[in-house]
């Protein structure tokens, strides 16, 4: 399989559709249902906190033009795969840092960081998504 072949694009979609599929069920449930916000209100965050993170990809349309703008849509292919890579990395942090931490606040703190830093990097990276095909 040659790397610009039909069959090599192909396995590519194949891939992403896989990931993504992966990744935007993990990230709907963080952000997107009553696990996420129970999961922050037991951390020891606010209702208000919980809230805000619901709220941040309502907020995202206002960074993806600037970064349609900025960035070369020849460099958009490598900006999604790092912004997807960024993603899947922070979310797997998301996971680890309970069990990695004792003190409530700062696995809060860290949660609530990298949580926002994954919504950014999926939202800001799938600016370009329809870079994949070429």
């Amino acid at each position: 399989m040659t790397i610009g072949s039909a069959d090599s694009k192909r396995q590519a979609m194949q891939l992403a559709y896989y990931g993504q599929t992966a990744g935007i069920i993990l990230f709907m449930l963080v952000t997107r249902s009553a696990f996420g916000t129970l999961f922050i209100t037991h951390l020891g965050g606010s209702d208000r906190l919980a809230m805000f993170l619901l709220a941040i990809p309502g907020l995202l349309p206002f960074i993806q033009l600037p970064l349609s703008l900025i960035i070369n849509p020849a460099k958009g292919k490598r900006f999604l795969l790092g912004g997807w890579a960024c993603y899947g990395v922070l979310m797997a942090l998301i996971a680890l840092i309970p069990s990695l931490f004792s003190n409530p606040l700062h696995i809060l703190r860290l949660t609530i960081l990298a949580l926002v830093l994954a919504i950014f990097a999926n939202l800001a990276a799938a600016t370009f998504w329809l870079h994949l095909w070429g």
